[in-house]
């Protein structure tokens, strides 16, 4: 249903283009193995944490529960922001660490935090069926909170304007117009949580993309709310289970075009699927655990993908062949390209971010400094420096060049 009509004009159609893409030349990778030992005097964690050096350059330590989600704002990169399991959020500045503002209003853990694309608002989504709105150039007023039917899963900004959509735990998907805090349309397809959304192609936001946890995959127009393609696990060939489990999609990407899906699924499974003909370019299981975030390199045509079974797997995009596999020693919860780079960031449970070459896959440093399993991670627009939350509340900032 809409309670608002929507310009059409923010969601014009592209012209399809197909997805052009150069092979790069095959590398081989630097293995490694990683292993800690522990004393047996009753304090093995605290000697261990003792023995990792931290190799932060600022921090913020404000939250007093795991840190679950940050974000860098574009327009004005030193200003982050983070949420956590103490339902709060806080905006602070990766130069010096202070803190420029609280976001206070949820009543339980914020899972989500987005700026909008020019920097002009800040959102956050709970667990308690929230999101709530703030406009920095009127000092971080808080302007709307949007309510939902359940709790909210993720958060994202149309990259061009200012409409912002959400996934909750009950399949329902909703967008809204800002600062009005109406809403634009409410999507009722998914019959299992939407895990991920966002608008695509990456640049422009013409369809907003949803995937859910029981294998389906929608293509809406945001401006009417019609399905442009649905893809469901009736399909086999659809399918992100295997045989001994059933599953669902976790994680999506797409590429630059906007016409071709990358989506990972809780199975290990990774496909890539043709929007345009509907077509299954590829089913890829070289993972056996949930495949938590895909990313697209900017410079390569090679894409990666963090799975929860402590790899990250690379493959070619062009002939969407596997190149190789990059091991963790725990699950590896997110994955993050520097900008205008071949170089991979990928942050563990382990508490260590890692720095790849994909070109070769040698391992060229591990940034540590957590105490507890990183959660989440942002990438500087400059690429030199990265942020990550982590279960032992604390945001730290490290360089990465």
């Amino acid at each position: 249903m809409a309670e608002e009509n929507v310009p059409a004009d923010e969601f014009i159609e592209d012209n399809e283009v197909d997805e052009v893409v150069a092979e790069d030349q095959n590398s081989m990778q630097q293995d490694f193995d990683e292993e800690g030992e522990g004393n047996d005097d009753g304090f093995q964690g605290e000697n261990l944490v003792d023995m990792v050096p931290d190799m932060s350059v600022q921090g913020f330590f404000e939250h007093k529960d795991s840190v679950f989600t940050v974000a860098i704002n574009k327009s004005n990169p030193n200003m982050c922001a983070s949420g956590g399991g103490d339902d709060l959020a806080y905006i602070w500045d990766r130069t010096n660490g202070e803190r420029l503002h609280t976001l206070t209003g949820h009543t339980d853990s914020i899972i989500a935090i987005e700026w909008s694309f020019d920097g002009e608002y800040i959102a956050t989504g709970g667990m308690d069926s929230q999101i709530r709105v703030w406009k920095m150039s009127t000092g971080c007023e808080f302007i709307a909170a949007l309510e939902t039917s359940d709790e909210v899963i993720w958060i994202s900004w149309h990259p061009k304007g200012h409409f912002l959509a959400a996934g909750c735990n009950d399949g329902s998907v909703w967008m809204w117009s800002l600062p009005s805090g109406k809403v634009a349309n409410v999507f009722y397809s998914h019959t299992a949580p939407c895990n991920a959304g966002a608008f695509i192609p990456p640049g422009v936001g013409k369809r907003l993309a949803t995937v859910d946890d029981m294998g389906t995959a929608i293509v809406w127009n945001p401006a009417s709310g019609e399905a442009e393609v649905r893809l469901t696990s009736d399909d086999q060939r659809f399918d992100p289970g295997n045989e001994e489990t059933a599953g669902g999609w976790v994680c999506f990407t797409s590429n630059k075009e906007g016409n071709v899906l990358f989506l990972g699924g809780s199975s290990g499974k990774v496909k890539v699927v043709n929007l345009n003909s509907r077509t299954i370019l590829a089913s890829l299981e070289t993972q056996t655990e949930s495949v938590e975030k895909i990313a697209l390199c900017p410079v390569l045509p090679i894409f990666a993908c963090a799975s929860v079974d402590g790899t990250v797997a690379l493959y070619d995009s062009a002939s969407l062949k596997f190149r190789k596999s990059l091991p963790h020693s725990e699950a590896v919860v997110s994955c993050e390209f520097i900008p205008n780079s071949p170089y991979l960031l990928t942050a563990c449970g382990d508490c260590i971010i890692r720095k790849w070459d994909i070109r070769t896959g040698q391992l060229l440093a591990e940034i540590s400094g957590h105490q507890e399993p990183i959660l989440c991670m942002a990438v500087a627009p400059d690429g030199k420096q990265v942020i990550s939350g982590s279960d032992d509340k604390t945001v730290l900032v490290f360089n990465c060049e």
